[in-house]
């Protein structure tokens, strides 16, 4: 079941709430903010889209049933920058393409689907697969398209801030097709790793 309620309702910020309960159980809890643009004489342009070979020179990503996640087989990725999940990278960070394999729904949705599509960065650092799982994870919606090209590739970058004691932080960009920012991401992460034989 899902509930959603008004925190506050300002002139131009109305911040909301939504919880999604599974029997008794909070499996997890939304919060919102949505706001109206203000005027104002400070303006930053947001950063542009790092330099990438084309998504047809980027390396594909097969849906691996049993190793990736079932919903990666509705998206279509293009691996740019060499590091790949469970390959034992040096840095972790990734970056790639990635566009909907299916019809992508409603602007914010299609977004929210193309940021989640992706694994964390720290996930490149093992050299085998390992489970891991979302704690936290914010968005920031920066410029999002009135409808969303169904053949339109998307570019994504993130990297790990931090990686200890079975956690990682990082952050991540997704730019539209246009090269424009659409939104950033930062998450916190559980790395489920088994101990080495």
């Amino acid at each position: 079941t899902a509930a959603a309620r008004v925190l506050r309702a300002g002139r131009a910020l109305t911040q909301c709430e939504a919880e999604l309960h599974q029997g008794d159980r909070l499996c997890a809890r939304i919060t919102a903010a949505f706001g109206q643009p203000r005027a104002s004489e400070l303006a930053l342009d947001p950063p542009a889209r790092p330099d990438a070979p084309p998504p047809d020179q980027g390396l594909a990503l097969p849906y691996m049933p049993g190793i990736a996640p079932a919903f990666t087989q509705h998206f279509d990725y293009r691996f740019t920058d060499g590091n790949l999940p469970f390959t034992g990278a040096a840095q972790p960070r990734l970056s790639g393409w990635v566009r909907h394999r299916t019809a992508p729904g409603r602007p914010h949705e299609a977004i929210l689907g193309l940021l989640d599509a992706w694994p964390a960065p720290v996930m490149v650092l093992p050299s085998r697969p390992v489970p891991a799982s979302t704690v936290t994870w914010t968005v920031d919606f920066a410029a999002v398209p009135e409808t969303i090209d169904p053949d339109g590739w998307w570019y994504f970058h993130s990297e790990a801030q931090t990686v200890a004691d079975g956690y990682s932080t990082f952050r991540g960009a997704l730019y539209a097709p246009d090269g424009r920012l659409a939104a950033l991401e930062s998450q916190l992460v559980a790395i489920f790793d088994l101990p080495s034989k």
